[in-house]
């Protein structure tokens, strides 16, 4: 299992367990503990279900990346992840992984397929970065993507 992917797991049982024992502390104090704890049990799952539809659902729209300098004498190599944000293959990184390489290749998580991609545009200052992947003529899929909102957070 790739390593972004566990770490996801991770956080998402860290979460769970959190939101357990807050539930258990909750149902101790209260008088009324067996309704409390019931309620805190479905409240729970309830998180629990929405991450692993959330993961589901936008697997296939993360990808890992590797950018290699071909113009050193001893070639530098970066590893990083990112996720697509169209169907037609344009897709964010963060700027320090892309940071002097000029050849790029993406794994869609979920599925192993590799693409090779050019920057097209990036931010020092944000820490971003914009590629595009080359699809092959004969590639008929969409590429699942995270669509981005347009209104920030209230």
């Amino acid at each position: 299992m790739n390593m972004n992917i566990r770490f996801i797991f991770f956080v998402f049982a860290t979460i769970i367990a959190l939101i357990n024992i807050q539930c258990k502390k909750s149902s101790v104090d209260s008088p009324d503990s067996n309704k409390l704890n019931e309620q805190s049990y479905y409240t729970s799952l309830q998180v629990q279900n929405h991450f692993i539809n959330l993961y589901q659902n936008n697997l296939k729209a993360t990808f890992t990346i590797g950018s290699k300098t071909s113009s050193l004498t001893l070639p530098l190599v970066t590893k990083g992840t990112g996720f697509f944000i169209s169907d037609d293959g344009y897709a964010i990184t963060c700027y320090h992984v892309v940071l002097g390489s000029d050849e790029f290749t993406i794994r869609q998580n979920g599925t192993g397929i590799r693409f090779s991609a050019v920057l097209v545009n990036e931010s020092k200052e944000n820490d971003l970065a914009l590629l595009k992947i080359n699809l092959p003529d004969n590639f008929k899929e969409k590429i699942p993507y995270i669509q981005l909102s347009l209104e920030p957070f209230p």
